[in-house]
């Protein structure tokens, strides 16, 4: 991981994303280590440095240690997409579904999601296990236009739990022809192959 990071800095030396993977890579799982890079990027506003902390420890598992960080960009920023995104998926997380509806009642009329709201409609519905009904959700917004990868991916991913293998593996082709260098979609596409061959 280390070599294609320092290729990639090569590439764009101030690439913020590579800084802060390169760095935190360093100190490993001290959190303390990391909220010190976190605080070293120059160019992320106090926001952002909030968000990252909070992303830092929900991504080690500490989940309730990331509330207060989450808490204090509510604070801070409590109208940035970025923040009422963070909220609606920590409250998924937690399975605190109303507040999850809360988020999602707050971004109304914003587009966070690429999906005009659908995305986060449909992960409510599959959070409580209506997977039929996040299917409709997410093939409406992708009938609407709602071509971005995440859309798609997760379309395929409840096509899946719903046993339509064929229409998941198409879905997630176009999510991975539309980011063809994520990894994470890319697997998606060949873990779907695999299971319908």
């Amino acid at each position: 991981a280390g070599e294609i990071a320092d290729a990639g800095l090569a590439i764009d030396p101030d690439s913020t994303s590579l800084l802060i993977f390169m760095r935190q890579a360093e100190f490993g799982d001290d959190l303390d280590a990391a909220d010190r890079v976190i605080d070293s990027i120059p160019n992320l506003t106090e926001t952002q440095r909030t968000l990252r902390k909070h992303a830092r420890r929900l991504g080690q598992g500490e989940t309730e240690a990331a509330r207060p960080f989450l808490e204090a960009a509510q604070a801070e920023s409590p109208d940035n997409p970025d923040v009422l995104l963070a909220a609606f998926e920590y409250a998924l997380r937690l399975g605190e579904i109303d507040d999850a509806r809360a988020s999602v009642a707050q971004a109304q009329g914003r587009d966070f999601d690429g999906a005009n709201g659908l995305t986060l409609r449909a992960k409510i519905e599959i959070a409580e296990g209506r997977f039929e009904e996040a299917e409709r959700t997410l093939a409406a917004a992708v009938e609407r236009g709602s071509l971005n990868a995440e859309t798609l991916s997760l379309l395929g991913r409840v096509q899946t739990l719903r046993g339509d293998q064929t229409s998941a593996t198409e879905s997630f082709r176009r999510a991975r022809d539309i980011r063809p260098n994520d990894i994470g979609y890319t697997n998606n596409y060949i873990r779907s192959l695999a299971g319908s061959g």
